[in-house]
C-alpha cells in the first residue's frame, strides 16, 4: 500500500513538473519506478505509461497535428521500438540495470 502511495505521489510530481517544463517526466519517474517494481518491470510500465500519456496529446490535440512528419518519423521509429523491445527481453538484467544507470547518470549530469 505503501508503494502504490509513493508511486501516485511521485507521478503526480513527475506529472506536474513534466507539464511545466515540457520534458522529464519519464526522466523522473524512472528512479522511482525501478526502486518499486524493480528494472525489469520498470521499463516496460514506464513505456505504457508514456504511451498512454501520448495518446491523451493526440486526442486532445488532434486536428493541429502535422501529419505527415509524424509518418515520416514512424518509418524509422515502429521497426526501433521493436528492436528495443527484443533487445531489452534478451539483454542480461545485469547489463540492463547498469544501462539504466548509466543513462539516468548522463541526462543528470
Amino acid at each position: 500500500m505503501l508503494d502504490l502511495a509513493l508511486l501516485f505521489i511521485g507521478g503526480f510530481a513527475a506529472a506536474v513538473i513534466s507539464g511545466s517544463v515540457g520534458f522529464g517526466g519519464a526522466l523522473l519517474l524512472l528512479p522511482l519506478l525501478t526502486r518499486v517494481v524493480g528494472v525489469t518491470h520498470a521499463v516496460p510500465l514506464l513505456t505504457v505509461a508514456q504511451l498512454v500519456g501520448n495518446l491523451a496529446r493526440v486526442g486532445f490535440g488532434w486536428r493541429l497535428i502535422a501529419w505527415r512528419p509524424v509518418a515520416i518519423f514512424l518509418i524509422t521509429a515502429l521497426p526501433s521500438s521493436l528492436l528495443g523491445a527484443w533487445c531489452f527481453i534478451d539483454a542480461p538484467k545485469t547489463l540492463i540495470v547498469r544501462l539504466v544507470g548509466a543513462a539516468l547518470l548522463l541526462f543528470v549530469g
